[in-house]
């Protein structure tokens, strides 16, 4: 089932489950709507020169009702270890995948590949978190960041969520960098998005859900 029909299908079953009032229907109706509690990652590929970088995005929504594994990770400019605090909202990982940076460059040396990627090849993680009902901006014009595009803003909400997870392609899993305790020998850098040679953040933003999160922006703004 495509991606963008999810959501219909989805308030469909909300229907049924009005009237049917299954637990199971309500599990699956939540899983199609947007998963909460549950690790998604999706796959985003941007091209810097010409040369392509690739990352994981691990994302999870919540409601202060995760409890899973911990993150620990090291703050940027400094050498402490920081326990992350799960915001009540959705927690975005973005980790820079090594392998398949390589494998969509062909043959890439490490300097190259540093210099594409950051001072921070391995164990390094991006992190943002949004937190329910603060705001966030979304650029509307896609990779067009000239001085003639536009910002919308919006706040974080499940219904938010479900509509960026209706329209992005994401696969479960488990984030390499979870279950780290202050003990452990790996642990991860947190990176800035300015060690990212290209990167733009509204970029990423505007993958979310670009058609159907604009839509939403001019009817609750």
């Amino acid at each position: 089932m495509k991606k963008a029909t999810k959501l219909f299908v989805a308030l469909a079953l909300f229907a049924c489950t009005l009237l049917t009032t299954s637990c199971a229907l309500f599990d699956r109706l939540g899983e199609l709507v947007g998963p909460k509690n549950q690790w998604k990652v999706y796959e985003y590929v941007y091209t810097s020169g010409e040369q392509k970088i690739v990352l994981d995005c691990w994302m999870l929504y919540t409601e202060n009702e995760y409890n899973g594994k911990t993150f620990y990770y090291t703050a940027k400019d400094t050498d402490a270890k920081t326990k992350y605090e799960f915001v009540n909202g959705l927690n975005l990982f973005i980790v820079p995948n090594v392998g398949k940076t390589k494998d969509a460059n062909g043959s890439i040396g490490d300097a190259a590949l540093k210099e594409l990627i950051g001072s921070v090849l391995d164990d390094s993680v991006v992190i943002k978190p949004f937190t329910n009902g603060e705001d966030a901006k979304m650029n509307t014009a896609g990779d067009d960041l000239s001085a003639a595009a536009t910002e919308k803003t919006f706040k974080m909400g499940y219904i938010t969520w479900a509509v960026i997870y209706n329209s992005i392609s994401t696969k479960s899993g488990t984030p390499p960098f979870l279950g780290q305790g202050l003990a452990s020998d790996t642990i991860y850098k947190e990176m800035d998005f300015s060690n990212i040679k290209d990167f733009s953040f509204k970029k990423l933003m505007a993958v979310w859900a670009y058609n159907k999160l604009d839509k939403y922006l001019e009817e609750n703004n």
